[in-house]
């Protein structure tokens, strides 16, 4: 383990092109939201949105890119559904989330119950029912598996135990709950994050709210280990009163045996505050989340093995904090990945984080202004190395 607060060094590679959209590529969504994981075959594997940011996208192809020599160069692979990504699981199984095309209203003859309420999100109208209540055939939590001496992924419903479940309909269609997040815990168990709308357990409203699930049998049954209600800080965003609430929750499981974690609360309205949590009794309860920087979504954690956590964020731009602090939410080094400039105009402020080994990892991010070969600006998906030294 690193010695705690002792002075380091860091060190940023030039941005090497992962995947560049034609110049005329302006639409909101495409060549977006990266994620990076290592296959089993060693290779590093890129996935990335090439539609519209929209729940009627669910389930549509994804972009992806491989590489071979640890990220120096990229190519597109043939045969993308083969990839075998995902969570390693201790038996030998490989799981990963499932996104579900989303039921369009207008095809299905399907009698909707009595909504518990209705919200407003990016200006869309979001009705909100008990899950329970939607018919059987249009419900369900989906993740995909290739069991291990398989070479098919095969999607499968788990089973939730989750009383309190919500589901909504909007822009026509009814979306299938999904974990936006699947970890494999220390003890061995896994945790699946979301954050579905729950009622306000003071004013009632309906606002998204982090819950996090766990199993114990390798991703066949989830039961709620606990959920974060939404409490704003009316000192740091005048706006609270009438956020959201608490979206796109990571968590980052620290060596002394806590968990950390950060949520998001831009919405709608507008740029809203990150907050951090902490949990010393494997996520049962949380303290109450204070303010980690005054923007930021898509919060992403990673604890290197030399005991250094790093949090990445944005909007505007994207930033890289480095923490050399045993609790990980000190920001000891601060760095730039993409500089600020126009509203979501500079990047979509998403990244993924990939350790290649104890002092390095690979983020992989978007950049809307980096120029292709003749110069011209386009939607780019990047990734640079990061060296703590």
């Amino acid at each position: 383990m690193t010695k705690q607060n002792q002075q380091f060094d860091v060190r940023m590679s030039k941005p090497i092109v992962v995947a560049q959209a034609s110049p005329e590529v302006k639409q909101w969504g495409h060549w977006q939201f990266p994620s990076i994981e290592r296959l089993a075959d060693g290779r590093l594997h890129v996935e990335f949105s090439i539609h519209k940011d929209s729940i009627v996208s669910y389930g549509k192809p994804v972009g992806h890119a491989v590489s071979d020599d640890n990220g120096l160069t990229w190519s597109v692979p043939e045969r993308p559904d083969d990839l075998e990504g995902g969570l390693l699981l201790a038996g030998g199984d490989r799981l990963k989330p499932h996104a579900k095309v989303p039921e369009k209203l207008a095809e299905r003859d399907m009698q909707l119950p009595k909504p518990l309420g209705i919200v407003d999100s990016y200006g869309n109208l979001r009705t909100i029912y008990r899950a329970s209540d939607i018919p059987d055939l249009y419900s369900g939590r989906f993740l995909r598996r290739k069991r291990k001496g398989e070479s098919q992924w095969k999607v499968e419903r788990t089973k939730v135990h989750f009383p309190e479940e919500t589901r909504f309909t909007a822009e026509g269609v009814l979306p299938y709950p999904s974990f936006c997040r699947l970890k494999a815990a220390p003890d061995g168990s896994l945790w699946g994050l979301a954050y579905p709308y729950m009622p306000d357990e003071r004013s009632g409203i309906m606002r998204m709210t982090p819950v996090f699930f766990q199993s114990d049998d390798d991703g066949h049954n989830w039961h709620v280990q606990s959920t974060i209600p939404y409490r704003g800080n009316s000192a740091v965003d005048p706006k609270q009163d009438d956020r959201e609430g608490f979206s796109e929750p990571d968590i980052a499981f620290m060596p002394d045996g806590s968990i950390i974690g950060l949520l998001r609360t831009t919405d709608g309205l507008g740029l809203g505050p990150l907050y951090s949590t902490r949990s010393a009794d494997n996520g049962q309860t949380w303290s109450r989340p204070a303010l980690y920087e005054s923007f930021g979504v898509w919060p992403t954690l990673i604890v290197l093995k030399s005991g250094y956590t790093l949090a990445a964020y944005g909007r505007l731009g994207l930033y890289l904090n480095v923490s050399n602090d045993p609790e990980g939410l000190r920001a000891d080094r601060k760095l730039v990945i993409v500089p600020p400039g126009e509203y979501q105009k500079d990047t979509c402020s998403y990244c993924g984080l990939l350790a290649i080994d104890d002092h390095s990892i690979l983020i992989v991010y978007s950049d809307f202004q980096y120029p292709n070969g003749d110069g011209v600006p386009c939607k780019t998906i990047l990734v640079r190395r990061i060296t703590i030294i």
